[in-house]
């Protein structure tokens, strides 16, 4: 009797980095039974399914006495602090790789109306259809009405996973979420970060920049940039400093940040967050994120930022474009797997 040939393709894979967990949970869909690739077809099929889903060549796939290398994804810039290595964040970065190039071949139909786009001329454009401010949902629409699709991945991701990455696949951009805060606030300076960094062209033709902590701290080039970017469209100004002139509660700090938001067109979450950023500047040894959160909670109650980026996608992706399986995979990587079970 001879051997199912997916044990040996399981433990190639396996030393090529891709888990067993990630193989059977993310790569290979939902009916898959391993029994299938006894017959010369359905092997076939898995590997054109494993091909499709991991960037390796089929031929790679089928050959048993072949060691299996990790997909090349393109040049690559990561951004880090607090010691984090690159290959902690190699998990993350395939199938960011994996789902961009996915998700870019289905909207290759789609006219791409991106040049030159100025956070100034971005935040007007935003605010003359009649938003309050440049909030997350907002610049949601706005980055799908470019032809910038915006994706949350964290599903089944290691725990090391990077804040978010933005993603070019033949001159085509992605954006990448994988921050997982329920507060719109901090995911729409990731966004708008991420943002920066295609339009600043910090990304070539077939490349990647992750960032493992979106920080305002950050002393590199391009985050600084791209920090600087994303302040200016969210704020309407280069460099934005809010501050209070004592520590409030968290009920005063909500309210002062509602009216100041308003006042200023400027989204009431990310007031906070600027002015908790200009408190620990001049306290860093204090911790104000306790109190952050808890005026977060009073602004938005019913948070799921994850989700909001999870039904844009729904909304904006042409599914019609992507095979089924591929559309698992997308879905079961951000999540929505779940949301879309349950609708049908």
């Amino acid at each position: 009797m001879t051997d199912n040939p997916m044990k040996s393709l399981r433990k190639r894979l396996t030393s090529a980095g891709i888990r067993k967990v990630q193989l059977d949970k993310l790569v290979l869909p939902d009916w898959w039974d391993d029994e299938i690739a006894t017959s010369q077809a359905g092997f076939a099929q898995c590997a054109m399914i494993i091909s499709r889903h991991l960037n390796l060549p089929i031929a790679l796939l089928m050959n048993s006495n072949a060691d299996i290398l990790p997909s090349d994804l393109g040049s690559f810039k990561f951004k880090t602090r607090d010691n984090v290595q690159e290959d902690e964040i190699g998990e993350a970065r395939l199938f960011i790789s994996q789902v961009a190039r996915i998700t870019v071949k289905a909207m290759q139909h789609k006219p791409l109306e991106i040049s030159t786009e100025s956070p100034a001329h971005i935040r007007e454009q935003i605010l003359q259809n009649g938003a309050p401010w440049v909030g997350l949902s907002q610049l949601l629409d706005y980055c799908w009405q470019l032809g910038i699709p915006v994706l949350h991945i964290s599903a089944q991701l290691n725990p090391k996973k990077p804040d978010g990455a933005a993603v070019m696949v033949d001159g085509r951009p992605v954006i990448v979420v994988c921050r997982n805060e329920k507060h719109s606030a901090w995911l729409l300076f990731t966004l708008a970060h991420e943002l920066g960094h295609i339009l600043l062209r910090h990304v070539d033709g077939n490349g990647m920049l992750v960032d493992e902590k979106v920080s305002e701290e950050d002393i590199d080039t391009d985050e600084k940039a791209a920090n600087k970017y994303a302040v200016e469209l969210l704020t309407g100004r280069s460099v934005c400093h809010i501050s209070t002139p004592q520590l409030p509660k968290a009920q005063e700090l909500a309210k002062s940040a509602q009216v100041y938001g308003r006042n200023n067109k400027i989204d009431p979450g990310h007031v906070v967050l600027n002015i908790a950023h200009t408190l620990i500047t001049k306290d860093p040894n204090k911790t104000f994120y306790p109190l952050v959160n808890a005026a977060l909670n009073i602004i938005e109650p019913v948070a799921d930022a994850p989700a909001m980026i999870r039904e844009k996608m729904e909304q904006q992706l042409p599914w019609d474009e992507i095979s089924e399986e591929s559309g698992e995979f997308i879905r079961r990587l951000t999540g929505s797997e779940r949301c879309f079970a349950a609708a049908v």
